[in-house]
């Protein structure tokens, strides 16, 4: 499995044990008797709801956003490889595209000698600083 799906599925299991928080809470929060403090339910379940958005919206600008920017650099890279132009592999290898096929790019490393790489694992072309991690 490639790196972003692992992250993608993380950040799936940490919105829904965000959301069951969020159910645990608002339940104790309607059960809750009005603590010393003053606060009453309903004040509770606003401080409450307050924090929970505060957090929904680090995540996402912390994790969901970065990643989608991330993949829109990997997208606009791959989407912008053509015959003749040299790339960089993440295994390092340095060559010119010979052929773009659906999934699958071949690479001529030196005369005659031609690789196929996966159009995922080039990470930069070579006359480029520019480059993807990740």
């Amino acid at each position: 499995m490639k790196i972003s799906s692992y992250i993608k599925m993380s950040q799936k299991l940490v919105i829904v044990a965000l959301i069951s928080v969020f159910i645990e809470v608002a339940e104790a929060a309607d059960n809750a008797a009005p603590s010393s403090a003053g606060l009453n339910s309903s004040s509770f379940l606003m401080s409450t709801l307050t924090y929970l958005s505060l957090g929904f919206l680090a995540f996402y600008l912390l994790i969901v956003k970065p990643t989608q920017v991330e993949d829109e650099k990997k997208n606009k890279l791959k989407s912008s490889i053509k015959k003749g132009q040299e790339v960089v592999t993440s295994g390092g290898l340095i060559g010119r595209v010979s052929q773009v096929k659906d999934d699958i790019t071949t690479i001529e490393i030196a005369p005659k000698i031609q690789v196929k790489v996966l159009s995922d694992s080039i990470v930069a072309l070579s006359n480029t600083t520019e480059k993807i991690t990740d």
